[in-house]
This record gives structure tokens, sequence and C-alpha cells, in this order.
């Protein structure tokens, strides 16, 4: 058998902003890759970086953001060597996103079908009742009535307008999609349906996902792979599965260990729902110089060797690995 190329190969990417305060590295050097139809997801505390690194994909970057370093490379080809200009014809065409709150991704006074349709002929050349068909079938597809499409924003509920973002990433045929937090703002139902349709599309239409959140249930029950992020830095990578059950870094065991516990015999005896562990201390700011592992200055089994060397990649199973140097000795 050959080897499967992946869609999506990240290679030691590093994304730094610049400020007045100094540089700060949102995203310090890390690798991963999406195959066809996979589905992958970053999650870690706010300010970790993972957000940066999907949008370094695209290069959708704010001003004193720059990709210091690394490949991005999208069926071959390396898109931190192409100009603005083809960046911006890329997106929607290969890689498109789903952003968080979509209350304020859609312009308010312009009707969502203009909208749409703006998008499609941007990167297509297709005249306007073409558009508005498409459209039509794109309202279908994540299920919502076409008959609805040339309202105003304000008219559809959050869940909606999610859904309206969702057909926006859809429009021009892409082979990726990113979600960050896509479900941010949602209740708990619509968040579920949100997250099912996604779902539910990747499969249908053989795309590959990305998704990024705070929340670990979220990635671990829709993601087949993902990398935990710290301070710029993967911590841990692998099968979700795999992680979830064998968590081999510190910081990725006590995010598990966060978890509210809902074991139903808890909660049967107490009537409440019981609260997982906090992570002591607080994340450190990217602007910090913090030698050796990111985490050691909060992870209770730090060593000498811990502050002054930079873990590598461990072998934890045949596709996990852990950033570091004590992860089998821990418990």
């Amino acid at each position: 058998m050959g080897t499967v190329t992946p869609l999506l190969e990240v290679r030691d990417l590093k994304t730094y902003f610049h400020t007045k305060e100094g540089i700060a590295k949102a995203v310090d050097g890390i690798s991963f890759e999406v195959n066809e139809g996979a589905s992958f997801g970053f999650v870690g505390e706010s300010g970790c970086g993972k957000t940066t690194a999907a949008l370094s994909i695209i290069k959708l970057l704010p001003k004193n953001g720059r990709i210091e370093g690394g490949q991005v490379l999208f069926r071959g080809e390396d898109l931190t060597a192409k100009s603005d200009e083809e960046i911006r014809m890329r997106r929607w065409k290969d890689v498109s996103i789903v952003f968080q709150g979509a209350m304020n991704s859609l312009n308010p006074v312009m009707r969502i079908s203009k909208q749409i349709v703006e998008a499609i002929r941007l990167h297509e050349d297709i005249s306007i009742p073409e558009a508005r068909e498409r459209v039509k079938r794109l309202f279908a597809q994540v299920g919502l009535n076409p008959a609805l499409l040339d309202q105003y924003p304000h008219e559809f509920s959050g869940g909606m307008k999610q859904r309206v973002m969702i057909a926006l990433a859809l429009a021009c045929n892409p082979r990726l999609i990113i979600g960050d937090e896509p479900t941010t703002a949602l209740d708990v139902m619509v968040q579920a349906q949100i997250l099912d349709l996604l779902e539910e599309l990747r499969r249908s239409l053989n795309l590959a996902t990305i998704l990024i959140s705070h929340d670990l249930s979220v990635i671990f029950d829709a993601c087949e792979r993902l990398a935990v992020m710290y301070c710029g830095k993967i911590v841990e990578i692998g099968g979700a599965r795999e992680i979830y059950l064998r968590p081999a870094h510190p910081y990725t065991r006590k995010l598990v260990n966060a978890f509210p516990d809902l074991e139903l015999e808890k909660q049967r005896k107490t009537g409440k729902r019981a609260l997982g562990k906090s992570i002591a201390g607080d994340p450190p700011n990217p602007l910090d110089r913090i030698t050796g592992c990111k985490f050691h200055p909060r992870c209770e089994w730090a060593e000498p060797r811990c502050v002054e060397e930079e873990p590598v990649a461990m072998k934890v199973g045949a596709d996990h690995r852990a950033f570091c140097w004590k992860w089998d000795r821990i418990g």
C-alpha cells in the first residue's frame, strides 16, 4: 500500500505577534497533519495559541501577526509562500472557516442571500441567478428553509445564523473547514445540533474539519484526532479516544480531571452535578520567556530537567505523542 499524502501538513509553524511590549510567540513550532475527510481538533485554555494556529493556515492574521517560520502544505503546496492575493483566492475555495459568534459575522443591513452570493461570485465566474440557486441548495443542506434566504440576519435565531455561516463556508466547495469555537454563545441543545450538522456534512461531502475549542468534551466527541496546546506549543497529540483514556502529559491529565463528574450514581445520591478539579495557577503570558517545558511552573511533577530542557516528542502509542520527559513516571 502506498503512503497516504495528508490534505494538510503543518511543519514547525511559528506565528509571532509584534507588540509594544515585545514579541509574543503565539504559535511556537508546531507540527500536525490532517487527512482528506478527517476530523482534527485543537483544545486548550484561552490564549494557548489554538485559534492563531488555525488562522495561520490561511494567513488570516491581525496586522501585527506574522508567520516567522515553518510550512503549511495544502495538497503539497506551501501556502506560506503564497502572496496575500493568492491566499485570498484560496480562502473559501480550498479552506474556509466558521467563526465563533455568528451574530457579529454577518452584515446586519444586507440580506443573507446577497452576502453568500457575493462570496460565491468573488471566487467563481457565475451569474447571480446561478449563485442564488446554489444558495438555495446550501440552505437545504444545512437544514434551513430556502424560502428564508432573502431575510436579514436579525430575523434569524443564533442557531440559524450559525447554520448560515456553515452554508457560507460550504459555498465554494472547500476541502477543509475550520470551526473556531463554532458553538460559542449557543444553548446546549443548539450546540449539539450544530456539531451534529458539521459531522454529517463532513461524512457526506468527505470534508476535512479542524475544530477549535476550550471544551474537551466537544473535541473528544467530534474529532478523531486532536492536539492539546499550551503556551503556543503542542504538548500532546494523537487519537481522541486514546488521549481521553490515556492522557500522558500532566497538562492533559489536569484538563481531563477538570471535567465535571457526570457519573449518574453521584447525581442520584447528591442531586447535584459534581464539579471537576480546577488547574492551579494561570497560563503564562506569551511574552514570558520560560525555559524548558512551558508547563513546569504549574506542574507538581517538574524536576530540574523540565526547567532546563524543552521536551521532545515521546512515543506513548502508535499514533500518540506527548512532549514530557516524565510522561511514563507520573500518575
